[in-house]
This record gives structure tokens, sequence and C-alpha cells, in this order.
């Protein structure tokens, strides 16, 4: 056992990486898992997908169940219900980019091209998400083996944030992190998950010892790091490693 709070009421999953591989479905068995805690505590999955993923993703592999899902960063809040095999869900909210502001990202990426190496066609296809914008530098549809390769550790896109910051070529209100295996995820500076959880917990009267997070990018500029210094959190290398600790917790 490594050290559960037993009096803990919430646990907070990053999705690709962490449930499943990227953009790949969770598994039936893992489906089980998470439908089992879902009747003990409150299960939140918090990713920087969009929300259209979530049912291929992780719906049609769970039983009856009650699923908190934030998607695009956080910026979108949706509960899902499944009851007797039939699935219900309402929005809670949604905070989307404005035009202008995806304008800003698109011309900020532009102006960074000079500062990577050349990429591929399928690179230059952001992925508007609504409430954040994607880049990904092997094209979001490359095979999973293409995208752990490009950069496992994230320092090339930490360096490519580096040199946006510092030549401040993103809108004032826009902050940029790295996200999945290969991608830079764009959002208001509003937004985020430490934002969201903010609000779920405040909204459910949770408290720091109440929670745990779990994610594949607990790091500088990873996806995850807003939850570093504000919530217990466990980092993981893959989804079978998340599975291995949330046995424990069952």
């Amino acid at each position: 056992m490594w050290g559960v709070c037993f009096k803990m009421k919430a646990i907070i999953c990053d999705l690709d990486g962490t449930l499943c591989e990227s953009r790949k479905s969770i598994k039936k068995d893992s489906g089980k898992l998470i439908t089992e805690l879902s009747n003990k505590y409150h299960f939140i999955i918090i990713t920087g997908g969009s929300w259209h993923r979530f049912p291929e993703q992780v719906f049609g592999k769970v039983g009856d169940c009650t699923l908190h899902c934030f998607s695009s960063m956080g910026t979108e809040y949706r509960v899902f219900k499944k009851i007797k095999g039939k699935m219900y869900v309402k929005e809670v909210y949604k905070h989307h980019l404005s035009d202008v502001q995806k304008f800003g990202i698109r011309y900020a990426v532009n102006c960074l091209a000079d500062n990577v190496s050349k990429l591929s066609a399928e690179a230059w296809k952001f992925e508007d998400k609504g409430g954040t914008v994607t880049f990904s530098a092997t094209g979001k549809d490359a095979p999973l083996f293409l995208k752990k390769d490009f950069d496992p550790t994230g320092e090339k896109r930490r360096s490519w944030i580096k040199i946006m910051k510092e030549e401040r070529m993103l809108p004032f209100d826009v902050k940029v992190q790295v996200g999945g295996n290969t991608s830079l995820d764009f959002m208001l500076k509003g937004g985020g998950k430490k934002h969201a959880l903010s609000y779920f917990m405040e909204k459910n009267k949770l408290k720091e010892k109440d929670v745990i997070y779990f994610g594949d990018s607990i790091f500088e500029n990873g996806n995850d790091e807003e939850v570093m210094g504000f919530i217990p959190y466990k980092q993981v290398n893959n989804p079978q490693e998340t599975y291995e600790l949330l046995r424990q917790i069952k």
C-alpha cells in the first residue's frame, strides 16, 4: 500500500497516457474497475482532449456509474451518468477561446516555425477544441510509436514554450503547456486543470486531503503541472501503472 488516505472522497485522473494510451479506449476490465470506484468515490476524468472523444474512449466500457468529465483542459465540464445501461449527460459549464485568441495562437506557432526542426504538413493542422487549441508536432493521427519517440521527456517542447514566452509571441491572456506525447495545448490563462478542479472541490466541499490525482505529465510545463503544490498526486508512466495503484484503493 502506498499511503492512500482512507478518508479520501475523490479520485481524479488524466485520460491519455494515464487511463488509456493516446487516443485509445480504456480496456473492458479497466472500465469495470472505474465503475466500482465511482460508486464509492467521486470519480473525475480531466483531459486536454475534446469532449467528443469521451464516448469512444470511456463511456462504452463502463457500467452504471457517475463520472465527472472535464474536457479541453478543464474548460468544459459535463456530468455523465449511466443508469440501467442508458446514458445521460448534463453540461455544467463551457468556456471557449475567442476567434481573435485562436488567431493569435496560430500566429505564435507560425512564428515559432523557424526555431523548430522541419515538421510534416500534418503538424500544422491545429486541433480546435473550443476551450483549447492543440498543436501536435507529429500530427494528431500519427502512429503511437512515432508519437512516443518524438519527445519522450518533453524537453523539446519545453524549449519551444521558453522561446514563445521570451519573445512574447502569445496573446497576453493565453497560456501554453506541454500536452500528450507530442502536443502543445493553448488555453485561457484563467483556465486549466487547477481552475477546473478548484471549482469542483469548492462545489462539493472537498479539501486537499480528500482527493488524489493521477497523471503522466506532472512536470514543469506539462499538462498536469498545475496539480503540483495544489493537491496530492501520483505520477504514473503508463495506464498499467495507474490501474495497479487504483486497485490498491479498491
